[in-house]
């Protein structure tokens, strides 16, 4: 169900192979930098086969053995004039292979929100960095560069990192509270559990319509839906709609799912920043406490303390963040890719624990133990 997807984000494109005439061409998926090579070719073509001809060209990877570059343009031209003399069964049949390998990029893009919900598409950006692993790919794919799922998949990836960090602060937060305002901090994490459960609920209900298209589906869904090009009329509408800059059926859906991780990335965000601003008045209304001071080992040291050998860290048993702070706690924060679309150096900027610790407040015991 996933293997296009997959596919995608390594090497980056989709193949469909075609043996005409003892010679063998393999197509493969269009990258955003090709659209532009297209909208130029465009004007030029004044039938639906010369529209044929420089789609099967542009869409050209592989010829006998012999990789096409993405930037080898005197290259494609000359594949123009090659397959503008083939015959028009075969350029019929050169044609459908293109079609084929867009209409399974389409199905991808349909899938794609079902798949990064997934462990499987977790475990695949932790194993290769938290980069996109198509950046190990060969030369002459690089040069392509980025697809749009690619940029998706960094840019939601990215996203669920920075959320996983905020519940983990969230956390440690509230277990710091709870010795001081219990019952409040309680309240809390039953509205947190509530948000959490609506949001699980909402991304396993992504996975089973991916899984089961048109199951139970609402009748009143007005989703945008994919269809492939087939007549003489679709294709020169498309190549109209190309030369008018306007945006096709997979850029819309590929634009909705941009919207909609910046959109649950700023809403989380301001829900976390709302709810620490809230837990720090309440901790300032509290009676009985003091702050907590943070001391260096040197600063120990001349009052005659000895700090711990051994500093450990607890965590609740079904907390989400365990195994995550243990292996994974050095975050790439948002920004970490420079404009090539490759990722930069990570670098983790943290504060000293004196510093991390200072300004916190413990309760302190009255004459009666209380």
């Amino acid at each position: 169900m996933y293997a296009d997807v997959e596919e995608l984000l390594y090497p980056g494109y989709l193949t469909q192979t075609v043996v005409a005439g003892g010679v063998t061409v393999s197509f493969r998926s269009a990258y955003p930098s090709d659209q532009h090579i297209l909208r130029v070719r465009i004007p030029a073509c004044q039938t639906v086969r010369d529209w044929k001809r420089v789609a099967v060209a542009n869409a050209a990877w592989e010829v006998d053995g012999h990789i096409v570059e993405a930037d080898d343009l005197s290259s494609r031209r000359r594949l123009e004039d090659l397959f503008g003399s083939l015959s028009a069964p075969v350029m019929d049949t050169m044609y459908a292979a293109v079609s084929t390998v867009r209409g399974r990029l389409n199905d991808a893009v349909g899938v794609f929100e079902a798949y990064c919900y997934e462990p499987q598409s977790r475990t695949k950006w932790r194993m290769h960095g938290r980069r996109c692993p198509s950046e190990r790919a060969p030369s002459w794919v690089s040069k392509a560069g980025s697809n749009s799922l690619q940029q998706l998949w960094v840019s939601f990836n990215l996203y669920e990192d920075d959320r996983l960090q905020w519940e983990n602060d969230w956390y440690a937060a509230t277990t710091v509270a709870s010795t001081m305002a219990a019952k409040w901090v309680q309240q809390i994490r039953t509205e947190e559990a509530n948000r959490a459960k609506a949001e699980t609920e909402r991304r396993n209900e992504v996975i089973r319509r991916a899984k089961n298209p048109g199951v139970d589906r609402d009748e009143s869904d007005t989703g945008i839906k994919v269809v492939r090009h087939r007549t003489n009329d679709d294709l020169i509408e498309q190549m109209r709609r190309w030369q008018r800059g306007e945006l096709d059926d997979h850029d819309r859906i590929v634009q909705g799912y941009k919207d909609g991780i910046r959109r649950r990335h700023d809403e989380t965000r301001e829900a976390h920043e709302r709810r620490m601003a809230a837990l720090d008045e309440a901790l300032a209304q509290s009676p009985d406490v003091a702050p907590v001071v943070g001391y260096t080992a040197e600063q120990m040291a001349e009052m005659g303390l000895k700090a711990p050998t051994r500093t450990r860290r607890l965590y609740d048993a079904g907390h989400p963040g365990r195994l995550y702070d243990k292996y994974l706690s050095s975050d790439i924060p948002i920004g970490g890719l420079r404009p090539d679309g490759k990722g930069g150096d990570m670098t983790v900027n943290r504060p000293p624990i004196s510093e991390a610790v200072s300004g916190r407040r413990v309760t302190v015991p009255d004459e009666g133990g209380r």
